[in-house]
């Protein structure tokens, strides 16, 4: 949910009406439809007005400015040598750890 006063991210409905900027959210009616017709909610649709589910493999990022930008993980720039420089550091700087 993202508001003037920020972002408010959880992985459960009860974390999100527990925030003190959730108190004035209502029931989507365009989501209770489709869980009346699907028995779920498929993202990006959810429960509550203004609040959205992410899709599997997307990601979100929010800015400072509150600039909103989503995308799929296979389109995320520069995934792939981010990972490779992270494991070549971890192999070179961290001593293995003995399997239990």
């Amino acid at each position: 949910m993202l508001t003037p006063q920020g972002l408010v991210f959880a992985s459960q409905y009860d974390q999100i009406l527990a925030h003190a900027w959730s108190h004035e959210l209502n029931i989507s009616r365009e989501a209770l439809a489709l869980y009346f017709r699907l028995g779920y909610i498929p993202a990006p649709y959810a429960l509550l007005q203004n609040t959205h589910m992410l899709e599997p493999g997307t990601w979100l990022e929010v800015t400072g400015e509150s600039r909103v930008r989503r995308g799929r993980s296979s389109n995320f720039q520069h995934t792939g040598s981010l990972i490779f420089m992270a494991k070549r550091r971890t192999k070179l700087s961290t001593p293995p750890l003995p399997l239990l």
